[in-house]
Formats: structure tokens, sequence, C-alpha cells
């Protein structure tokens, strides 16, 4: 029996669409177990591995006793150790550093932002906040293809281009308006897709 690969997943996990890009990536056909749609699959995972996350890799090779891979880097260097063309495992487009330097950079900048004293130095520190983390969130969202990533990306972009305006004195826009009707709409995207 050739090797045979089962993932398990659900919709809209940001670690499951990582290696969901990699299978992508390699050309990699496999089953793919929903365990919030099919509760028989969510049951087989907490009696293999103790615990409902995910994603896992489920490996079946003959001869060999079935193995279960957690954690997404795991099982994304396994992918391109075993098919890839390279001979070590590559890091994943969106490592951990990228994203946590960036959140780091923009929350300090808004904090120094609120305690600094004159509106032009505390307009700039916050739509430069804004502006790292909207880079941040599309850094994420173009590494996952995750929908989420991308509407907090333009929500974050567009209140930078609203502070930046009104401290330059151009046009005042109310951002948090722009930024809740993008909630909403992505409230109601989000209660649509779990109903499927």
């Amino acid at each position: 029996m050739a090797r045979k690969l089962i993932l398990y997943h659900f919709e809209g996990c940001y670690y499951c669409d990582r290696v969901q890009g990699k299978l992508a990536e390699l050309g990699l056909l496999i089953e793919q177990r929903n365990i919030r749609r099919d509760p028989e699959h969510r049951a087989e995972l907490i009696a293999n591995t103790g615990r409902a996350r995910v994603p896992v890799l489920r490996i079946e090779e003959a001869g060999e006793p079935v193995r279960w891979m957690p954690e997404s880097r795991r099982i994304v260097a396994f992918l391109e150790q075993a098919y890839g063309d390279s001979e070590a495992p590559e890091t994943p487009v969106c490592s951990s550093t990228v994203p946590r330097i960036g959140a780091w950079l923009g929350w300090s900048l808004m904090v120094v932002g609120l305690l600094v004293s004159g509106d032009g130095l505390r307009d700039g520190l916050w739509a430069a906040g804004c502006g790292v983390m909207a880079l941040r969130s599309g850094w994420m969202a173009r590494s996952s293809g995750m929908a989420l990533h991308w509407i907090i990306a333009l929500a974050l972009g567009l209140s930078a281009l609203s502070i930046a305006l009104a401290g330059l004195g151009v046009a005042f826009i109310p951002f948090w308006y722009l930024v809740y009707g993008l909630v909403a709409a992505l409230l109601l995207w989000a209660a649509r897709r779990a109903r499927r």
C-alpha cells in the first residue's frame, strides 16, 4: 500500500489554510475531513490524539502503525520533505516573526500616540500604527488567503488614511464608521458561512 494521507481540519482555521496551501502548491490531492461538519471525524480525532485541535495529518503506510501529526509547521515541513523538490524543508511564507514584529511595532506606535501631546504628532503616530498593522494583516492575508485578514487589512488601511487626512487638515472622515461597517459586513458573512 502506498502512503495515504488524511487531513483533519475545519474551515476558517488559519493553520489549516497554511497546510492546504502547501498541498495545493505541491499538487497533492488528499482526503480532507472537516471536524465541524462531521461529528464522527471529530470523535475519531479526539480518540486518537486526545484533543479536537487541528490541523492534524493522519499518515498511513504499509507495515507501519498509523501516525497522527499535529501542528501546521510540522505538517508543512513533512510535506515539503516528502513531496517537494528541495532537500531541506522550507519555512512557511508567513513565519511567525513578521506578524509579531508588525503587531509589536503597530501597537507601540499607537500607545506612544496616546501618551504624547500635540494633535499633529499624535495623528501621525496613530496613522503610522494603523498603517503598520494594515501591512501586517495584508502579509498574513497573502500567506493564508483568509478573507478575515483581508478585511482587517482594509479596515486598518482606511483608518490610517482617514487619520492622516484629518491630521493634515485635508478632510475629516470618521474612520470608526468605516470600520464598524466592515465589522458588520464581516459578522454577516461569518454568520452566513456558519449556516452552510
